[in-house]
């Protein structure tokens, strides 16, 4: 095998394209340079390395499922915070076909609405996200339909979230000298 040789300067970015959001991860040095360092020997890049591996994690269930049963403080919390929770879910079973039922949606509602309190953004990429991991891990038998592209299906669960998902909460800061408690 020969090694392909690489002059690249990569001291400055390429130019955005805008269709690939950049994201963050943190990975100390001592994990992220030798691999950095072997992408460059092999002339390949970080993305090449990373993406196979957060596909093949985004394409199996996770560990714990998202029924009621398995998270049984959801239901609890979606009727006492977001009481229109079932509408939501059922808008966005209609708009992906069948996809996810009300309690898978539920459960995903529940945990975006959580992770991300204050993040509308966040909390319609979270559900979106979880749309189309059902998508992908779900055997063809439990589909009514086959799922669209991925593109049209996040576009479908933005679009229905933007009519249903209730205004962020503020995050509360703690009480401190000078602060009062919200």
């Amino acid at each position: 095998m020969r090694c392909k040789d690489t002059c690249d300067d990569r001291e400055v970015p390429r130019p955005p394209t805008g269709k690939t959001p950049v994201r963050n991860l943190r990975s100390p040095d001592e994990i992220w340079l030798p691999a950095l360092a072997r992408t460059i020997a092999d002339a390949t890049t970080m993305t090449d390395l990373i993406n196979p591996v957060v596909l093949e994690y985004g394409s199996t269930p996770p560990d714990c499922g998202l029924t009621f049963a398995e998270r049984p403080d959801a239901l609890r919390w979606l009727d006492a915070s977001f009481p229109a929770w079932r509408d939501c879910a059922d808008a966005i079973a209609a708009a992906t076909g069948g996809l996810a039922g009300q309690e898978y949606t539920g459960v995903a509602l529940w945990l975006a609405l959580t992770h991300a309190p204050a993040s509308r953004r966040q909390q319609t990429r979270v559900i979106a996200g979880f749309v189309l991991l059902r998508a992908r891990t779900a055997a063809e038998a439990d589909l009514p339909e086959p799922p669209a592209d991925a593109r049209t299906l996040i576009r479908a669960v933005s679009a229905v979230l933007d009519q249903h998902l209730p205004p962020p909460r503020a995050r509360r800061r703690p009480a401190g000298p000078g602060r009062e408690q919200q």
